[in-house]
């Protein structure tokens, strides 16, 4: 799969952190979050890294591919180290601008 990495800023663990594509995107993805509940999240891309892609702590954290363009975020991961689940950019940037517009269009009515 496609070589992906991220920039972990975690004590230990500094510098760039290497992975690779192990599913270009999963259906669905169900992740337990921080405070013990759970929730879905669809088209996730999954990582595979060793040492492992990402760990507790670095969600949110930047994912770049090797033209240092911007895939996604990362959202969680298996405790294992396993997998990591990257959510893509690309959604996010068109729900972000969605949203922007409708604020703009609102705000000048």
């Amino acid at each position: 799969g496609d070589r992906l990495r991220q920039v972990s800023r975690l004590s230990g663990r500094l510098g760039v952190i290497q992975g690779t594509v192990k599913v270009a995107t999963r259906s669905s993805e169900d992740i337990k979050l921080p405070d013990r509940t759970r929730t879905n999240y669809a088209n996730v891309i999954v990582v595979s890294g060793s040492p492992a892609f990402s760990v507790s702590g670095e969600s949110g954290g930047l994912v770049v591919n090797a033209d240092d363009e911007v895939v996604g975020t990362i959202v969680g991961g298996k405790r294992s180290g396993s997998e990591s689940y990257v959510l893509p950019i690309q959604p996010m940037i068109k729900r972000l601008s969605d949203v922007s517009l409708n604020l703009f269009f609102k705000e000048s009515e």
